[in-house]
């Protein structure tokens, strides 16, 4: 009976080992970062991969949202996790306007994803200007290449804008008087000539002597 009895406890010791292991495994944690549009937080997890953590987290996932690393990675002691959510941008570029998502929260970091940081051109807001989850509309203005004529002085300048904008960026404040060609208010296109001149208006005072008839 001694020899029935000892292979029989031997097994119910395994398989009281192995629940024992797997105990152990469901209670493990791991310490985690969790970062969700840049604000971070420190968390101790059961859940075994990134989109179990995310679920427990409250954190929703859209279309254009961003993970790193992907929802089915394993998680492991010590992981950082990071969502980045989508934003639409309403973008016009030289008059053209599609809109594009990014999971940039600054108009710099937009125009760098989007490989559209020309440091010359013109834009609608600041780069450091912020883009909440809603959107933001922003229109872009590249650079032009313009002949530009002052006082018979030819130059070649390159700017964004305006005939007026071109003015400003030489320094040129044109008054009522003066002469510009095309208007002040006239995109400026690449080849297009820009032609300014001053006219300087003076008041002058002169004693006229009248004849007239006394009778």
């Amino acid at each position: 009976m001694a020899k029935v009895l000892i292979p029989a406890l031997a097994g119910g010791t395994a398989l009281a080992l192995v629940g024992t292991v797997a105990l152990a495994t469901a209670l493990r944690t791991n310490d985690v970062e969790l970062t969700v549009d840049g604000a971070s937080s420190a968390l101790s997890v059961r859940e075994r991969t990134v989109g179990e953590v995310l679920e427990a987290q409250g954190v929703e996932l859209g279309a254009h949202d961003a993970v790193l690393p992907a929802a089915d990675t394993r998680v492991t002691d010590g992981l950082a996790i990071s969502v980045s959510y989508g934003r639409p941008l309403e973008l016009t570029v030289d008059g053209e306007t599609r809109t594009v998502w990014t999971t940039a929260r600054t108009v710099g970091d937009a125009l760098q994803q989007l490989q559209l940081d020309e440091s010359d051109a013109k834009l609608s807001a600041t780069r450091s200007s912020g883009i909440a989850r809603e959107g933001l509309e922003l229109t872009f203005t590249t650079a032009k290449d313009v002949k530009f004529t002052n006082a018979g002085k030819k130059a070649e300048v390159r700017v964004a804008g305006t005939v007026a904008d071109l003015l400003a960026d030489q320094g040129v404040k044109a008054d009522d008087d003066d002469i510009v060609k095309p208007a002040l208010d006239t995109e400026l296109e690449d080849g297009m000539k820009v032609k300014y001149v001053e006219v300087e208006t003076k008041e002058r005072t002169e004693k006229i002597v009248v004849k007239h008839d006394t009778e």
